[in-house]
């Protein structure tokens, strides 16, 4: 069996065996092998302590509670009675501590107390000098614990930097001991600490690329919007035809000129053509393929006519784009419903030339026939012409 004497500090062996004189009593000291076991021990339980933190660390992605897990597995870890996250400002050099865990509720809060820095670096020590500044490379600082934290909670701090670039950290990590004479940070301990600070930085790198991307997606999901907004207002749709597949691709915009329900595949390039006045088809198809081919700009006006009849007439615009090669690789560009524009133009063109209030043909009309006569009769003998004039009293 095994015993501690306790008078000695120390572990016992003892093995009876019966004799013929009575017992024969051996003991050893085990000391040192109790201890590389109760090491053993206490590093397999910190390692699974330390492997909680990293998991709760890496199973999300929201820094609050990433930072309180953290700051909570981390007191308890190492016995601190004290433990937060302060975020680093460049502008105006100061430290915002932006979570904590406290062991005792009736211990001071530091949440969301600004802290002045101590000087051009900061370390690791109890205010004493036992203290390393960063960037890593600068001597230890007499003063690298600000004075706040020094009057606040009086004892042991360690401060580690969280560094996603140098050579300024993002923040660091608070750890706080009590005691006028608290014991020394042990290398293990430091090493441990250190551990976390770097699991904490790549979470924050995580989440700061998670928000980036969040950002990003709904600055690009806005810009959709208003385009889609934009082009709703000015009839206009985008296309794109990829070649040599004749695969199309269109906007919500595009569906809406085509009088049809916007819907994840659009028709055809063959249905599309069918759409249009047959007296528009063939110089479309002519200029797609010659398009196809070279790379030349598209400028087309037709008519199409939709499935409940009505004619919309439409403004093609459209240019290639080429692989590294210079091979055309698909044709992009805009369709725009320009109908209501050409009956603008019809109806000015008409008040232009006849009499708003008998509708008839006016002066400028008579003027761009006579012309169009005088020209005709001057180009060929054959043609004659002549101009009744007939005045109506009282009629202007």
């Amino acid at each position: 069996f095994e015993d501690y004497m306790a008078h000695s500090d120390s572990w016992c062996e003892f093995h009876v065996y019966p004799t013929q004189e009575g017992l024969a009593v051996y003991f050893q000291d085990i000391t040192s092998r109790k201890r590389a076991y109760e090491q053993i021990e206490h590093q397999i339980r910190r390692e699974q302590a330390l492997n909680r933190v990293v998991q709760a660390i890496r199973q999300s992605l929201d820094l609050d509670s990433i930072f309180s897990t953290a700051a909570r597995e981390i007191a308890h870890l190492l016995q601190a009675d004290h433990v937060d996250i302060q975020m680093y400002r460049p502008a105006d050099h100061h430290w915002r501590v932006i979570a904590e865990h406290r062991a005792n509720p009736e211990l001071p809060s530091l949440l969301f107390r600004t802290l002045a820095e101590p000087g051009p670096g900061f370390g690791a020590g109890n205010g004493t000098g036992d203290g390393a500044g960063w960037p890593p490379s600068s001597p230890p600082l007499d003063d690298a614990i600000p004075d706040e934290l020094l009057e606040v909670l009086p004892g042991s701090w360690r401060l580690v930097p969280l560094y996603l670039s140098h050579p300024r950290p993002w923040g660091r990590l608070a750890i706080h001991r009590p005691g006028a004479a608290p014991e020394p940070w042990k290398t293990a301990e430091i090493e441990l600490v250190q551990t976390v600070a770097d699991q904490l930085a790549i979470a924050v790198q995580q989440a700061q690329t998670l928000a980036q991307a969040q950002r990003e997606l709904r600055q690009r999901q806005r810009a959709e919007s208003r385009l889609k907004e934009a082009q709703r207002i000015a009839h206009t749709g985008s296309w794109e035809l990829y070649l040599p597949s004749q695969r199309l691709t269109w906007s919500e915009e595009m569906f809406r000129i085509y009088g049809l329900s916007p819907r994840p595949v659009p028709p055809s390039l063959e249905e599309q053509l069918a759409a249009l006045d047959p007296s528009d088809r063939p110089l479309w198809q002519q200029r797609l393929a010659a398009s196809s081919r070279t790379g030349q700009a598209l400028n087309l006006e037709g008519a199409i006519v939709r499935s409940d009849g009505s004619r919309r007439v439409v403004h093609l615009l459209g240019q290639a784009q080429y692989n590294a090669l210079g091979v055309v690789t698909s044709l992009v560009g805009t369709l725009t419903d320009i109908t209501d524009r050409k009956l603008i133009e019809e109806r000015l063109a008409y008040e232009a030339l006849h009499d708003p209030l008998t509708g008839s043909p006016n002066r400028a009309f008579f003027m761009e026939q006579l012309n169009a006569a005088v020209a005709a009769a001057k180009a060929s003998p054959a043609v004659t012409f002549a101009v009744l004039f007939i005045d109506l009293d009282r009629f202007k």
